[in-house]
């Protein structure tokens, strides 16, 4: 019998580094989770801002979790992600798109990084979605991992971990156009989904304090979330998809204390006419005595990466 492989998967944001464990790739195999708070300064803005201390970290995470020595994935912090789409020539090889996007990117596809690291996805029509993200960003967290005795083996981007637990779950079929919402305390992510492939990215800062009630008790941040929601919809239906097609389901996540979405579902779906799912601890049970929190979700997302 086979022997099933051991993948972990780690997260970071300003706050906290967190990781999961799961044997093989079957969202109900987790073996062990956790969370470390990180003090102030460490990571701001998504970006490594104190790397000896970081790694100083993750090397107690590790000793502490059982990791050392693991290949990890980690993800790719949102605010440094590019995505583009890029028509194909019909004479480009598939062998050949890298070498034309390289030719792309120095001719007539700036992009908002000065060394790209980058990767596509195939799309219908000689199309493709192209990517990116900061060379240095993505080699910082790299780094840290490999001096605290870590192998890091694939940095992946968050929209595609929230899409896996999704599938994982038999949330979202290839048909649906779906809208995932990571609300965070101090940013919102969004991202689009239709046949199984990222078309929208786009990330949002503000505050986010939102407990959703009725909608004449919405106060000041669940207004603004809204608002840029319904703009979402409107800009797919009618920009992206040119009328022809609109969000058939909404599907929320969050991993903050000053988020409460436990009553968004019924109320989100009367205020935007498109049926919500909030993504819950329950949506993922394991063989674990204790449920894995709602804050470690996205990296059981990238533990259930199957491509490498």
């Amino acid at each position: 019998m086979a022997k099933t492989t051991l993948r972990v998967s780690i997260d970071f944001d300003d706050r906290a580094v967190r990781y999961v464990a799961v044997n093989g790739t079957d969202a109900g195999a987790v073996t062990a989770f956790g969370e470390r708070r990180l003090p102030p300064g460490v990571i701001k803005n998504g970006k490594v801002a104190n790397r000896r201390k970081l790694t100083d970290i993750l090397k107690k995470c590790a000793k502490t979790w059982r990791i050392k020595r693991q290949a990890v994935r980690f993800h790719v912090p949102d605010a440094f992600v590019f995505l583009r789409s890029v028509d194909i020539p019909e004479h480009v090889q598939e062998e050949e798109i890298k070498s034309h996007l390289y030719m792309e990117m120095a001719a007539s596809l700036p992009l908002p990084f000065e060394d790209p690291i980058f990767d596509y996805i195939p799309l219908e029509n000689h199309k493709i979605l192209l990517v990116a993200s900061s060379r240095a960003i993505v080699a910082d967290y790299a780094e840290a991992l490999r001096k605290a005795g870590l192998k890091p083996i694939a940095a992946d981007i968050t929209p595609l971990s929230f899409y896996r637990l999704l599938h994982a779950r038999g949330i979202a079929e290839p048909d649906d156009h779906v809208l995932c919402v990571g609300l965070h305390r101090h940013m919102m992510n969004v991202s689009i989904f239709h046949d199984d492939k990222p078309l929208f990215i786009r990330q949002f800062l503000g505050t986010y304090d939102i407990a959703l009630g009725t909608e004449a008790a919405y106060n000041a941040d669940e207004k603004d979330a809204l608002t840029e929601i319904e703009r979402v919809l409107h800009f797919y239906r009618y920009t992206i998809q040119r009328g022809d097609a609109g969000i058939t389901k909404i599907v929320l996540l969050s991993d903050s204390n000053h988020v409460d979405l436990r009553d968004a579902d019924p109320i989100l779906s009367a205020a935007l006419g498109v049926p919500v799912k909030t993504l819950q601890s329950s949506d993922f049970p394991t063989e674990m005595a204790g449920p894995i929190p709602e804050t470690c979700l996205l990296a059981l997302g990238l533990a259930l990466r199957e491509d490498d």
